[in-house]
């Protein structure tokens, strides 16, 4: 009997033990845990700050190439206008509208007997 009182007793001690570095332990595992989402939620607002950045970059990028665009149309609608072209082929090369026109008929390519 004095056996299992032993036993009995030395179970009390050995849980206690336990129960004081799982005691220990939990804080610790707290901590860590605490400290790991501290770096990720840095980590993820700095990331965020990259991306607003990056996007206020690429928006400004943007409405620069819209004018850049706008002004390339209006450039090519100004070169392209028909008194424009009348004039530069009037004085750069020399052209000028035709006075007499003649028209020439081309004989029929079939046999006609």
């Amino acid at each position: 009997m004095m056996m299992l009182r032993r036993s009995a007793a030395a179970a009390p001690r050995s849980s206690s033990r336990l129960s004081r570095s799982s005691g220990a332990l939990l804080p610790l595992l707290l901590a860590v845990a605490v400290i790991a989402s501290a770096v990720t939620v840095v980590q993820l607002k700095q990331h965020s700050r990259e991306l607003t950045s990056r996007l206020e970059r690429l928006n400004a990028q943007q409405r620069r190439l819209e004018i850049e665009q706008a002004q390339l149309q209006l450039e090519q609608a100004t070169l392209a206008s028909h008194s424009r072209i009348d004039v530069l082929a009037r004085s750069q090369l020399g052209m000028v509208e035709p006075k007499d026109t003649v028209i020439l008929r081309a004989p029929a390519s079939g046999n006609s007997r």
